[in-house]
């Protein structure tokens, strides 16, 4: 009982789940009592704050809906936002809480005093508490410092949250940080948002960091070296940093030898220095240096590399000589990437060693058919195997070994036939993964598909595929739940019978020919659809589609469709489900007024039958469309926790008498080229709180000085001072 009183005491101050214990009916009543006059101090505390606490994840609901009622629950989710939880343990005890992906947020107006603080403490101090991700920005530090010693694993934002003041973290503020941090077991800071010099900064206290990943930072040497000699790391990512040569030469590679993960984004890496970290750290087990060039790869020894399962040489300029010695020493990889390795000679390789290999890549490479035969006869555990783009590649003669555990083939954009395919098929009924896009030779009139059962994922996009043809894979793979149709010029669906696809989720029909009624067909037989794609058809209208089916739908992109509003409002209706929604139509139409169409006795009706609209969208594209401010009031009146709206050519909108009041969570608009005006953009910036960026580009109803992008909390409050002068 104490416990669950101490968590309902500190939810108000952070964002936390709370956990039913095994009580008696009598203290979930009072639990309950609590837990609904806690929701509405909640809501009268910060309805009209900055930004909103805390928002419980779904995660969560299985556990709060023993307490609250449906009414209180979406009461609550008004005034959170943030949290992800996840809850371990029995039902019959309290469980323990991990809190991850936190991002803490002092509302508006509130001090961070000393009985806050007492609190915030005893909270972090407590046994609910496993771990805490954090990311965060400059409004966020007051929690940190306070959570510090509790504190594993630290990741940033691209952007920062600027509404309290300066973007960028500075030095004596990240040190801070780091001292009260001493469990702190990861570290990945992206892109310049920090003011530190690595080169100074204090690890000493963070003797259980093993795991560092900084891109995009300004790592200079002696900063590296700092790393270098204070932490024995386990993972290292470094990508993009401020110089391009990797200085080999200047670090102590023999504390690292627990380094198990080694990411170098860099041009250049010396060689002759490299074979220090070859040496020292014979724990390696993902190494990755795409994109890297070194003279001296042929030199390298790689024998202390036993342990290596993982290595990426994507885009690099290694030599035949030295991806044999590769091959030769580093005999327990299971994954390698050679993708764009253009100047490796297969045809003098030798892959005997490589027996443990189940992963190989070998894109946009000069591969010929006795080289890939050669890698087929070696490679007894090859899974997945990429030989996309290889152009110089047959298929005539190749025998595909029936032991081999095949189970993912990207064939695409290559010269195979439909007799090199049957051969394919009749070998391996195990494969899940097949993809041929833009293979043009292809042909499917003779092929069987009968042991292919196992199928799930197929990729004819940019073939010559028939209906005919189309329906035989159809009835033979039964477990498809993602296909791709995109650009199949030949095809069409007149009588194409999808019944038998029960897992489909993923179905593109891009550039195809398909018409009204085919689509109708394929919405009636596939229920289980999430995402959905058909941009560019140009023999699609959508005026009639009945979408009551739809209910799992949660990707839906229509690019350059034809569709009237009243189906444009019929998607969001009943696909409650929708998360992304892609409506960049180029002709979009408003013949009937929507108070007509949506009257009160329809919104009762499709409310009963379907529940709320669009509920839990957070980002929706209507760009380039005909939509009215009626039709918009309708998305910003039900989508309460939009995060982005893109707006941008919607020449029909005013923006004269829009309600934005629920929208208190949206950080980015695109106007640019509408006809907002200084009402307008008033109210927008008003009642949105949240907002870090709009573009007012090319708005020709604001003075010019306006006319611009903003992505900064001061540049928008700047741009509401200014609007105040000119009302």
């Amino acid at each position: 009982m104490s416990r669950v009183k101490a968590l309902l005491l500190t939810l108000t101050l952070l964002p936390i789940a709370l956990v039913a214990s095994n009580s008696t009916d009598d203290n979930l009543n009072n639990h309950k009592k609590q837990l609904q006059l806690f929701v509405g101090r909640t809501l009268n505390t910060f309805r009209n704050r900055h930004l909103p606490l805390f928002q419980p994840p779904k995660e969560c609901w299985s556990v709060i809906a023993s307490f609250l009622g449906t009414n209180d629950k979406l009461s609550l989710r008004l005034v959170c936002t943030g949290t992800r939880a996840l809850f371990e343990g029995s039902e019959k005890e309290t469980p323990a809480i991990e809190l991850k992906n936190i991002e803490f947020h002092l509302p508006k107006g509130a001090v961070l005093d000393e009985n806050l603080k007492k609190k915030i403490t005893s909270f972090a101090s407590s046994r609910c508490i496993k771990s805490v991700l954090s990311k965060y920005g400059q409004l966020d530090l007051p929690w940190l410092y306070l959570l510090g010693p509790h504190i594993k694993k630290i990741v940033s934002l691209d952007k920062i949250n600027k509404s309290c003041g300066e973007s960028k973290i500075n030095h004596k503020e990240f040190q801070l940080l780091l001292d009260r941090s001493p469990l702190l077991t990861t570290l990945t800071l992206k892109k310049s948002t920090y003011e530190v010099d690595f080169g100074k900064i204090n690890l000493k206290q963070q003797q259980k960091l093993t795991k560092i990943s900084l891109c995009q930072i300004d790592l200079d040497k002696k900063g590296l070296q700092n790393i270098f000699s204070s932490c024995a790391l386990k993972k290292l990512k470094l990508k993009l940093n401020n110089f391009l040569d990797f200085p080999c030469q200047e670090l102590d590679w023999k504390k690292q030898d627990k380094l198990k993960t080694l990411f170098l984004g860099y041009k250049n890496i010396d060689g002759t220095y490299f074979q220090n970290a070859l040496f020292h750290c014979s724990n390696l087990t993902n190494l990755n240096l795409s994109d890297c060039t070194c003279k001296e790869f042929a030199t390298l020894n790689w024998q202390q590399q036993r342990n290596l399962k993982i290595l990426c040489l994507k885009d690099c300029k290694l030599d035949t000589q030295a991806l044999q010695k590769i091959l030769d020493q580093c005999t327990g990889l299971i994954d390698l990437n050679l993708q764009n390795c253009k100047s490796v000679a297969f045809e003098e390789l030798s892959w005997n060693n490589q027996c443990n290999l189940k992963n190989l890549n070998l894109s946009y490479t000069s591969i010929t058919e006795p080289d890939l035969q050669n890698i087929l006869d070696n490679c007894s555990q090859l899974t997945n195997l990429d030989i996309s783009d290889c152009r110089k590649l047959a298929f005539t003669t190749i025998k595909w070994h029936k032991n081999l555990n095949l189970k993912n083939l990207d064939l695409s954009w290559t010269s195979i036939t439909g007799p090199d395919l049957q051969n394919i098929l009749d070998n391996y009924p195990q494969l899940t993964d097949l993809k041929f896009r833009g293979c043009h030779k292809l042909t499917f009139t003779t092929l069987n598909w009968k042991n292919q059962c196992n199928l799930k994922n197929l990729d004819l996009s940019y073939t010559s595929i028939t209906e005919p043809e189309l329906q035989i894979i159809l009835n033979n793979c039964p477990q498809l739940t993602n296909l791709n149709l995109e650009y199949c010029s030949n095809l069409t669906f007149t009588t194409l019978n999808l019944k038998n696809l029960c897992n489909l989720k993923n179905l593109d029909l891009s550039d195809t020919s398909i018409t009204e009624p085919e689509l109708q067909n394929i919405l009636d037989t596939c229920p289980t659809l999430t995402d959905l794609t058909f941009k560019n058809c140009d023999k699609l209208t959508i005026n009639k589609l009945n979408w009551e089916k739809q209910r799992n739908l949660k990707a839906l992109i229509m690019e350059g469709i034809a569709i009237t509003e009243r189906n444009f409002l019929m998607i969001p209706a009943l696909c409650h489900n929708l998360c992304k929604l892609n409506l960049w139509g180029k002709d979009c139409t408003t013949k009937k007024e929507i108070r007509y169409l949506w009257s009160d006795v329809y919104n009762e009706l499709i409310e009963e039958k379907f529940g709320p609209r669009l509920e839990n969208a957070y980002y929706i594209d209507l760009s380039k469309t005909a939509i009215t401010d009626e039709g918009l009031q309708y998305f910003l009146s039900t989508c309460k926790f939009l995060i982005m709206l893109d707006l941008n050519n919607c020449t029909k909108l005013t923006f004269n008498k829009l309600d934005w009041k629920k929208q208190n969570c949206l950080h980015f608009v695109f106007l640019n080229n509408t006809k907002i005006t200084v009402k307008g953009l008033d109210a927008l910036l008003h009642n949105c709180p949240a907002l870090i960026g709009i573009d007012l580009s090319d708005c020709i109803e604001l003075p010019e000085k306006i006319q611009q992008h903003y992505d900064e909390f001061d540049e928008i409050d700047e741009l509401r001072e200014r609007l105040k002068l000119l009302l």
